[in-house]
């Protein structure tokens, strides 16, 4: 039973569907009030019915590697399925960049056939050496839209710079967590280098302004500045240059919280929405 304590003037039941990877037809739920007249009296709605229907697939897309040069390194593409898995799915992929589909890199098909019960498909994909100098090239892949599935928000679609053999990779590191005041460490260790490296170089591309020390080294330090909101965003780009002038580069984002602003509200919102037992 549904119980309103002294004071309440509604209750409010939340529904919240359960997935189970399974394609149905749609499924119903009826809610009603039980008369009980020595108590209440039902108004016009003592019933409600609400329709289940089963959700659109969501697909995603991710790589291994956001680099891979022309050689025997491999890229590994996984594209996944949230969703019915009891039925086949086709995903439709759009395949952009200045790298050439099939003569640049391992030929991928435009459409990839999920097979019932599989929720994911990887695909393993080779950069082709050749003897021309093209600095860098990009290979871009995305979901395409359909009216089967969903693109998913966060991961519809990946770009991969295909770079020469004898040249540098820039890997500016995983996003960084901090708060105000922290020494931020950037780490470029896992760039992959060649004998002809010449030079690291960070810069900031965005966010509030900081000073950074040994900007043409792996690991430059900022300290993390002092914010009025609650959070924000810095984005640094770091640059790797060989002795023939060929660059490469990556990003990184370091999200700075303010603890003291952040407890702040917290504390504002407990108060204004106490617990009650």
């Amino acid at each position: 039973p549904v119980k309103l304590k002294p004071g309440d003037t509604k209750f409010i039941v939340k529904i919240i569907p359960v997935i189970d990877n399974i394609s149905e037809h749609d499924e119903y739920i009826s809610l009603g009030l039980k008369t009980l007249n020595s108590i209440y009296t039902l108004g016009n709605d003592e019933k409600h019915e609400i329709t289940l229907k089963d959700g659109m697939d969501r697909i995603k897309i991710e790589s291994n590697r956001n680099a891979i040069r022309e050689s025997n390194e491999d890229l590994i593409i996984t594209i996944s399925r949230t969703g019915s898995l009891d039925a086949g799915q086709n995903i439709d992929l759009l395949i952009k960049g200045s790298a050439i589909n099939g003569e640049d890199f391992t030929y991928i098909q435009s459409t990839i056939y999920m097979l019932k019960g599989e929720s994911e498909n990887v695909l393993k994909i080779k950069a082709f050496t050749d003897e021309n100098k093209e600095r860098m090239e990009v290979l871009e892949i995305k979901i395409d839209d359909s009216d089967y599935y969903v693109p998913d928000n966060m991961a519809s679609s990946i770009v991969i710079s295909i770079i020469d053999k004898d040249s540098p990779i820039a890997n500016a590191g995983k996003d960084i967590l901090a708060k105000c005041g922290d020494t931020v460490v950037l780490d470029a260790t896992e760039s992959v280098l060649e004998e002809n490296t010449a030079a690291f170089k960070w810069a900031q591309m965005g966010g509030v302004k900081v000073e950074m020390t040994e900007i043409e080294t792996p690991n430059p330090k900022f300290i993390a500045p002092m914010i009025e909101n609650e959070s924000t965003v810095l984005k640094f780009e770091l640059v790797v240059t060989d002795l023939n002038g060929t660059e490469t580069t990556d990003t990184v984002d370091v999200f700075v919280n303010n603890p003291i602003k952040t407890n702040i509200t917290d504390y504002a919102e407990r108060s204004a929405n106490p617990l009650r037992d």
